[in-house]
């Protein structure tokens, strides 16, 4: 599914502003609803919010593409890729390949480059040299607006500082990038509810992050991340902010999507966490290898 070769080492955003109709529209408050002032104050928080992401039309219009073949198969590899950073080469000639519904961990000291490599991987990051293939589709040469595509059709990211909007509920949390992307209002609150009961959370739909624990955040992260079902789910760190008892939450959740034929890529420096994946990669000086256990 992802092939990287010969990889030795940018972010973009454009800009739109939501449409008219495009609140969540949560449910009301138990016990009467909610105050009409306080709901038109989380509206505009909410529309202050998009405008404030700068996502592109694009992100609310889901462009008209034909369907590559190679999509069904695999989401790629990466060939001799290189990545420079202020001149210091931070990549240098990676081949990497994690096909579709694989579970793979990539571990690294701090400095060893695994990082840049994510941004490489989630197509944060343009490399260098080399070239990217992503569910079959070459996008080491695509412009900053179809990079942006690609982030939004085909990647889920789960960030360590989970990324959630204080201010929304976890069903809001989860509903909002749906929103951006066009998707109707009692679809995209049935697909956030769906989605938050499949990791377990289905009693907080209307709790907001700071009522929560920080695994019970990790895991709106995460059903976020999985609510428009993408192609390849990109962790970066994801349980280096939780305790023991949450981190193993998190990882029963990975081993079940990955049960499930869903792709993961978990990038950490945590070898207990690595030991959960089918696959394993280590970065050092910018080298990526496989080894086994």
């Amino acid at each position: 599914m992802i092939r990287m070769t010969g990889i030795e080492k940018g972010y973009a955003v454009g800009k739109a502003r939501p449409g008219p109709g495009m609140g969540l529209g949560g449910p009301a408050r138990r016990g009467g609803g909610e105050a009409p002032g306080k709901a038109a104050g989380r509206a505009r928080y909410m529309e202050e919010t998009a405008a404030a992401v700068e996502f592109p039309q694009s992100m609310r219009l889901p462009p008209q593409r034909r369907q590559d073949p190679a999509f069904e198969k695999e989401i790629p590899p990466a060939q001799a890729m290189d990545r420079a950073l202020n001149g210091l080469a931070v990549l240098r000639g990676v081949n990497l390949h994690i096909r579709r519904g694989e579970y793979a961990a990539i571990v690294g000291p701090s400095g060893s480059g695994k990082s840049t490599l994510m941004h490489s991987l989630g197509c944060l990051d343009a490399p260098d040299g080399g070239m990217y293939k992503l569910d079959g589709v070459e996008v080491s040469g695509m412009t900053a607006q179809e990079l942006c595509e690609v982030r939004r059709d085909k990647i889920g990211f789960v960030f360590q500082g989970f990324q959630l909007l204080p201010r929304l509920t976890a069903l809001e949390n989860v509903a909002f990038p749906l929103m951006l992307r066009g998707m109707g209002e009692d679809k995209r609150l049935k697909t956030a509810t769906r989605a938050l009961e499949n990791v377990g959370l289905g009693d907080r739909l209307h709790h907001k992050p700071g009522q929560l624990s920080g695994g019970q955040q990790q895991r709106v992260a995460l059903a976020r991340a999985l609510g428009y079902q993408p192609k390849l789910l990109l962790c970066d760190e994801p349980t280096g902010a939780l305790d023991e008892q949450s981190r193993d939450e998190v990882l029963r959740l990975f081993d079940g999507l990955h049960h499930d034929g869903h792709t993961v890529v978990v990038i950490t420096h945590d070898m207990g966490v690595a030991a959960h994946a089918a696959r394993r990669f280590r970065v050092e000086d910018g080298r990526v290898w496989e080894w086994e256990q």
